[in-house]
């Protein structure tokens, strides 16, 4: 069983985001405007243990992205599973994709003064590549990875992770570096196919369509390469997907000439 979860959206400027000029690419409105990315968070429960992957929550300030005006954020990651019926307690297994603070800036919360893990029986898995990253940060005891990764490493519960892994029967961690140094995505078999959580593989369906165009901070050597031995695996497998920052499952199509995300219930 999988639980779809919601910790926040945000409005981005795709043309900042891929350097592209909106009247260059007339076929691609959402160029021109700010284009409404959620924060997606996936529990998956099996009888072995209960996988999280990513550990999202709202910000006011968003890094890289623009707050939506009046915006009311959904109730905290740890209040959704509780209401779905899953303390946090419960969760064995966390997958952080990737060291970029929308994917884990939920992990702890302060009490008395001091970062404790939301999810205190979870072994957290990381890229050794995201944390040999963030070195220069977790220097620095206010920083935000100081107070998350950090907090959740002092507590005995962080795995480094140096390639493929799997962390419960049929569920597998795979390296897909180039968003960051580590990031990583899942493959998830179920009863009626496979589905894989991709975080920031892609972060819009135009990225689907348009294979050539990535985020500026990404590498594009490893990211393309990423993508490649993705859509390799996944095609075949009629897979379903979930990415960070578009809403709900989808499946990549081909349509002749090209690629499409389309959106599956």
């Amino acid at each position: 069983m999988h639980t779809l979860l919601n910790a926040s959206e945000m409005l981005a400027n795709l043309a900042d985001w891929y350097q592209v000029d909106p009247a260059d690419e007339p076929d691609y409105p959402e160029l021109a405007t700010l284009q409404p990315v959620v924060c997606q968070a996936l529990c998956i429960s099996r009888p072995e243990g209960i996988l999280l992957i990513d550990a999202p929550a709202h910000d006011d300030n968003p890094g890289g992205a623009t707050p939506i005006p009046g915006y009311a954020p959904p109730p905290p990651l740890e209040e959704q599973l509780q209401a779905a019926g899953i303390p946090p307690e419960s969760i064995s297994h966390l997958v952080i994709t990737h060291a970029h603070w929308d994917h884990f800036n939920g992990l702890t919360r302060q009490v008395d003064g001091e970062d404790q893990p939301i999810y205190p029986n979870a072994v957290h898995y990381l890229g050794r590549g995201d944390w040999e990253m963030i070195q220069p940060a977790l220097a620095d005891p206010q920083s935000l990875q100081s107070r998350t990764l950090g907090a959740v490493e002092r507590a005995g519960l962080l795995q480094l992770v140096d390639g493929e892994m799997e962390i419960l029967p049929g569920i597998r961690i795979l390296p897909a570096p180039g968003e960051s140094p580590g990031h990583q995505i899942v493959r998830i078999e179920e009863a009626d196919g496979v589905l894989y959580h991709v975080g920031d593989l892609y972060h819009h369906r135009l990225e689907v369509a348009r294979p050539e165009w990535a985020c500026h901070w990404a590498e594009a050597t490893a990211h393309n390469a990423s993508r490649a031995a993705f859509l390799a695996a996944a095609l075949p497998e009629n897979a379903s997907i979930l990415a960070s920052h578009i809403a709900g499952f989808g499946r990549i199509r081909s349509t002749g000439d090209g690629m499409k995300w389309e959106a599956v219930s």
